[in-house]
């Protein structure tokens, strides 16, 4: 251990002190009296000199003490702090960590609901760990090879129809010459039969032209010829083509209007089919001794005026998660109670093509047990007669 210059100095004077008290013992017999008393003085000062050093010495260890004391705190604050740190750094790399594939991951579930409920037009782009962007690059793959195989279905659906529609014709127009007994007298029995298969003959007829017009309102080929037309009469019209079947299962038709409806430039043939089709649901829904309502009204933006239908019914209502998917083409819900009477999933697709033609909209609003009410909406337009979209 290096010798500090207080230490040093310290020595010195014992070393001095030693040899003064050496060349004091050597004269000691000559110098005897005097000796003595100067003896006690270089003894006492031996002593306080060591006694000095030796408190320097523990001064400078307490010091030292202190000093590594306080060193030792400081470190272990700073090991405490860097723990804290590194623990709060590990926790944030795992969040991080699990917040890269959680994300991507949910966004791939939602993506598969969607295509779950027939929705083709996911195209996920995710910047996520290399085995979930693999996954989510297959997903892409399935999802346009479903879509393509919806195209071909609904191309091949379309050319059956046509291909079918010609051979109908043949057998609508033989059975009405039989019922009218053109070719010659007909038994009851025969005109039952022929009843029915003019019936369902009718039916297939009604599916055919509904496949053939979705496919071409899909294609965007669907022409359509406005005119001036009055929506309450086609209102009228479809209450009297539904008058009979509500009668049978003692529903109650009711039309309220607010207000009266200016003249629409619509499709009128188009716009019938659609009012056709709501209250034609709305019956086959609406169980006995059930009220369907037909309120008309009137709105104004600021873009333009708006005529409002409304086709309620105290039926059985949708289920909130198929509310969504009523309009999608072929649709019918698996839980529905009359599942086994509906026809082809068409009606509301064919109508949401229609009203969105004429520049609307069509909503549905439903609480299940509670009812349902389909809201279209038209802009009041002034579109010269016989004017074709």
């Amino acid at each position: 251990m290096p010798v500090t210059p207080y230490e040093r100095d310290a020595l010195t004077q014992l070393s001095a002190l030693h040899t003064r008290y050496a060349t004091g013992l050597s004269t000691a017999l000559q110098r005897k009296n005097a000796w003595a008393q100067e003896k006690t003085e270089v003894s006492e000062k031996i002593i306080a000199q060591i006694n000095e050093l030796i408190r320097f010495h523990e001064d400078t260890i307490a010091r030292k003490t202190t000093t590594a004391r306080d060193q030792a705190a400081t470190a272990a604050g700073m090991v405490r702090w860097l723990s804290l740190g590194g623990l709060g750094a590990a926790v944030l790399l795992a969040y991080a960590h699990a917040r890269s594939l959680s994300r991507p991951l949910r966004t791939l579930a939602q993506a598969l609901h969607r295509l779950g409920r027939g929705e083709f037009s996911a195209d996920l782009n995710l910047r996520a760990p290399r085995e979930v962007s693999e996954l989510a690059r297959t997903f892409n793959w399935m999802v346009t090879a479903l879509a393509e195989l919806d195209r071909m279905k609904t191309d091949f659906i379309a050319h059956v129809s046509h291909e079918l529609r010609t051979p109908m014709t043949g057998i609508r127009e033989g059975t009405a010459l039989l019922l009218e007994q053109i070719p010659g007298p007909i038994t009851p029995g025969q005109r039952q039969i022929l009843g029915v298969v003019q019936n369902h003959c009718e039916r297939l007829w009604h599916h055919i032209a509904s496949m053939l017009d979705l496919s071409k309102m899909e294609a965007g080929m669907m022409e359509y010829v406005r005119a001036p037309s009055d929506l309450s009469l086609l209102i009228t019209r479809g209450i009297e083509a539904v008058q009979l079947l509500a009668q049978k299962k003692q529903l109650q038709l009711e039309v309220h209007s607010e207000t009266a409806l200016p003249q629409l430039s619509i499709d009128a043939a188009r716009l019938q089919q659609v009012i056709d089709n709501l209250l034609s649901n709305a019956v086959k829904f609406t169980p006995a001794g059930g009220v369907i309502t037909v309120t008309t009204s009137m709105h104004t933006t600021s873009q333009a005026q708006w005529v409002d239908v409304r086709v309620s019914d105290t039926g059985i209502g949708i289920p909130p998660e198929e509310s969504t998917r009523i309009f999608e083409r072929f649709y019918q819900s698996p839980t529905h109670p009359e599942a086994g009477q509906m026809g082809t999933g068409l009606g509301l697709a064919i109508a949401k093509h229609i009203v969105e033609a004429h520049g609307g909209t069509i909503q549905v609003e439903t609480r299940q047990d509670k009812g349902t009410t389909f809201l279209f909406t038209l802009p009041v337009t002034t579109a010269d007669t016989g004017s074709v979209i």
